[in-house]
């Protein structure tokens, strides 16, 4: 039995206890709190602790070129729903690659087995919505002109922990029908859906950083090998601006 099956018991066993217990399970695995004493709470509550922790052990183990090709197929089979067929493909444009399904925009080195769009249909003019969001100089370092819709560096979270807390948020809320995850950036930046989040870091190859304006503006990541993705916010924020704690 795999790590994420074994989770899954364990929030569905702590379902049929009592409110109170519930609460104080809820309570120490938020502390993150490993207690010696044995009742059936602390019991539930530091398998999960630990199941959580092997579970970003196992995402972090995987890394690389795979995991970008992957990013971008899931990219490509959201697309696949819309109803603007060519986004079903890739576009091949000036030596790069685009995806989009329209809440995420990928620019990355083509990829050969990628599907690719038809001169029969438009493809929606993607190096403008670069163009808007950041210009490069000769050296590829990215610079932010006055009237550049960025504004600062954003602090990304690590993708192994944030991959681990997508998969517990989806099996603790697996009754709840339409449940997503979001990540909050925190004050003045912005909400945003935490799976396409870690679609963008795992497209990015080496060395990137991340930008924005504000909270109702999109993220722009930019890597040292030219990879760039435009990650739309959730417009409806959350009432608060503390950071998703991971």
């Amino acid at each position: 039995m795999t790590n994420t099956k074994m989770l899954e018991g364990l929030y569905e066993i702590a379902k049929t206890l009592d409110s109170d217990s519930q609460a104080m399970i809820d309570k120490m695995i938020k502390g993150n709190m490993e207690l010696s004493f044995d009742t059936t709470e602390t019991a539930i509550a530091n398998m999960i602790i630990q199941l959580k922790q092997d579970i970003t052990t196992d995402e972090a183990k995987k890394s690389g070129k795979s995991n970008q090709l992957k990013a971008i197929k899931t990219i490509l089979k959201s697309a696949s729903k819309q109803g603007n067929e060519a986004l079903h493909y890739a576009k091949t444009i000036d030596g790069f690659q685009y995806v989009c399904d329209g809440y995420i925009l990928a620019k990355i080195k083509p990829i050969d087995t990628l599907p690719e769009c038809p001169d029969t249909l438009q493809y929606p003019n993607v190096l403008k919505f670069f163009d808007e969001w950041a210009t490069h100089t000769h050296d590829e370092q990215l610079i932010i002109p006055d009237n550049s819709r960025l504004k600062a560096y954003v602090i990304v979270p690590d993708n192994s922990r944030l991959k681990a807390y997508i998969k517990d948020q989806k099996l603790k809320h697996k009754s709840e029908r339409k449940y997503k995850t979001f990540y909050n950036f925190g004050k003045d930046q912005p909400l945003v859906d935490a799976e396409l989040l870690s679609l963008a870091i795992d497209i990015m190859d080496g060395n990137f950083n991340c930008y924005c304006k504000n909270e109702r503006s999109a993220l722009y990541f930019s890597d040292e090998n030219n990879n760039e993705v435009i990650l739309m916010p959730v417009m409806s924020k959350t009432k608060d601006d503390i950071v998703t704690e991971l």
